[in-house]
C-alpha cells in the first residue's frame, strides 16, 4: 500500500496496518484469528487459515518482528516443547501505531524544511 491509496477516502484501519508495518492480508488475517482465539500454536493456525506451515511461520516471524504477536514457550513434561502465538491487545497495538505515524510524521517534516536545498 502506498501514501496515495492510504490517504484515499476508501482506506481503511487495516490500510493504515499494512502501510505502517509493511503487512500482507494474511499477516492481517492471522492477528485477527489470534485476537478471536487467543494463543495459538503454529500448526492450530495453518489448520484454520487452510495454508502451509512454512507459509503461515513467515508470516508469523513478520508479526513477531513489529511486535504484534509475542511467542511463548511451553515444555512438555516428557522433554520438548512448542510454541503459543499471542497477539498484542488491540490498546497496545493502537498506541504503539500512533507512536509509528507520530515518527513518520516528524520525519517527513524533517525532509519538508530540507526540500528547499536538496531540490
Amino acid at each position: 500500500m502506498d501514501m496515495q491509496q492510504l490517504l484515499s477516502e476508501q482506506a481503511n484501519c487495516t490500510d493504515l496496518l499494512k502501510c505502517a508495518f509493511n503487512l500482507n492480508d494474511l499477516e492481517i488475517e492471522l492477528y485477527r484469528l489470534l485476537s478471536k482465539k487467543g494463543p495459538l500454536r503454529s500448526d492450530e493456525i495453518a489448520e484454520y487459515c487452510k495454508k502451509g506451515p512454512s507459509t503461515v511461520y513467515r508470516s508469523l516471524q513478520k508479526l513477531m518482528s513489529c511486535g504484534m504477536v509475542v511467542r511463548e514457550t511451553k515444555h512438555l513434561e516428557g522433554g520438548g516443547y512448542y510454541y503459543l502465538y499471542h497477539p498484542k491487545s488491540h490498546d497496545r497495538l493502537k498506541k504503539d501505531l500512533q507512536t509509528c505515524v507520530n515518527s513518520w510524521k516528524k520525519r517527513v517534516d524533517e525532509l519538508m524544511n530540507r526540500f528547499d536545498e536538496e531540490i
